[in-house]
């Protein structure tokens, strides 16, 4: 999903990216509009199944897209088939969609993605870090990028470069400061999920 939206952001078109893992801090109205992009892309939309505003809230957003030819992309944690979703027509347009099965990526192919990351991005971070955060408890790769975009975003408000002997003093500082304004960040989140073209503008 990033390396679409980087490459549709590239080509000056406009693209939003939603975390589904977020959907408790917004309702479904949060859609309204985002048929109006190039690309759209939903990360874990199984997490919004058996909820029937969200369900019908998607299953006329796709409708939207198709109608005017855009782009969606959505990911899934599990098969479609597996999954009990109880608005029919919603199921049935998804099952209609083109599927691929992609495993999960090992550490080298991890480390490889950061990297990527950190150089499309243009973040001020030793890739040496890459490594250091895979040791770490939360390995999953949507766990990195998040960590990821927070420390590139970090060193371009501040100018540091950073690396594995302070990186542990800015993850403190996170956790710090979230901690202190968490209900704004939230609010800051919606706002970025309704108007923000690409995840570069910080959504993770």
């Amino acid at each position: 999903l990033y390396a679409a939206c980087n490459y549709f952001s590239e080509k000056n078109k406009k693209c939003v990216y939603l975390p589904l893992s977020e959907n408790k801090k917004f309702e479904p109205d949060v859609l309204y509009g985002f048929d109006n992009y190039d690309l759209v892309c939903i990360d874990n939309i199984d997490l919004i199944f058996q909820k029937e505003d969200w369900e019908y809230s998607f299953f006329v957003l796709i409708n939207k897209i198709l109608d005017k030819s855009k782009k969606i992309i959505f990911t899934s944690s599990s098969s479609l088939a597996l999954n009990n979703i109880n608005l029919k027509d919603f199921h049935s347009r998804l099952s209609s969609s083109l599927i691929f099965m992609i495993n999960s990526p090992n550490d080298t192919t991890k480390e490889n993605i950061l990297k990527r990351v950190i150089l499309e991005k243009e973040y001020n971070i030793n890739v040496d870090i890459c490594e250091y955060l895979l040791k770490r408890k939360d390995r999953d790769i949507d766990s990195l990028l998040k960590i990821i975009d927070k420390i590139g975003n970090y060193s371009l408000s501040t100018n540091k470069k950073i690396g594995k002997n302070n990186l542990g003093l800015v993850i403190n500082w996170f956790v710090i400061f979230f901690s202190y304004v968490k209900n704004w960040t939230y609010e800051y989140y919606y706002c970025l999920l309704y108007t923000s073209p690409s995840p570069r503008d910080g959504l993770l």
